[in-house]
């Protein structure tokens, strides 16, 4: 008994004051660094890269964001989706993965319950059009780098405001914009809950659903041309503006 007293106390001592190899440690620190970036990028924050223009101004092309994965649940682990999602709010900033694509950056127009109209330049939800400020002009210098724009004089800069959010969209009177012909629109009244007839765009959204478009009204693919987006489609909002075009790449803005 004295001995087990005496010996194993100094064993461990022992033990505790060997050095482990360096390649343990590190490869200890990568594991643990990988799990850490994982669970932050799964659950907490992660990196978003915008391209295209379909969210100028807002977001423009090679724009540096933060997404906030959990604003709308909690993420599933195995499979795209929440374990107890809620819709987003009007005036959100989401980004997307849509038909196993991710990149598409929207903002919530309609949530649940909510009917959108949309017919040329305008939008109304649930029969009331969306406030509208005065058109701008566009500066010659505006919005430059990237993918063409296709500014023509008559474009212009229009803010909306949206329950308690303010935004700048893109419109280029003249130009129609795209919108999903009748029949797709029949074909699939799970992903349009819709009527157009003649040129009036017309949806009811339908639960754990939301009505996107993207802040240039005129090129923008979105629930006009693709449907609603469900929430398990929904990768979490945008919360911050890490870097602007690449005159800016250390500018940061909350959204």
């Amino acid at each position: 008994l004295n001995y087990y007293r005496t010996s194993v106390p100094l064993r461990r001592q022992l033990d505790l004051g060997r050095s482990r190899p360096l390649a343990v440690s590190v490869l200890a620190a990568l594991s643990l660094g990988l799990l850490l970036s994982s669970l932050l990028a799964s659950y907490a924050f992660a990196l978003f890269s915008g391209s295209g223009t379909s969210m100028s101004p807002t977001i423009l092309h090679r724009d540096v964001l933060v997404i906030w994965r959990s604003a709308y649940g909690i993420p599933h682990p195995f499979r795209p989706g929440y374990l107890n999602d809620y819709a987003p709010k009007r005036g959100d900033l989401v980004a997307l993965r849509f038909r196993d694509k991710l990149g598409l950056s929207k903002r919530v127009i309609g949530v649940p319950g909510d009917t959108v109209e949309v017919f040329g330049d305008h939008v109304m939800v649930n029969g009331a059009r969306i406030a509208v400020g005065a058109p701008r002009s566009i500066g010659v210098h505006a919005m430059t780098g990237g993918p063409s724009l296709n500014l023509t004089p008559a474009s212009r800069f229009v803010t909306e405001s949206l329950d308690t959010v303010r935004y700048d969209t893109l419109v280029q009177p003249g130009v129609d914009a795209l919108v999903a012909p009748p029949d797709v629109i029949t074909a699939d009244p799970g992903r349009f809950p819709c009527s157009y007839s003649p040129s009036v765009l017309r949806c009811r959204v339908p639960a754990r659903a939301v009505f996107v478009m993207g802040d240039n009204r005129t090129v923008s693919l979105d629930s006009r041309t693709f449907g609603v987006i469900y929430v398990s489609e929904i990768k979490g909002r945008f919360v911050a503006h890490l870097s602007g075009n690449s005159a800016s790449w250390f500018s940061w803005s909350l959204l």
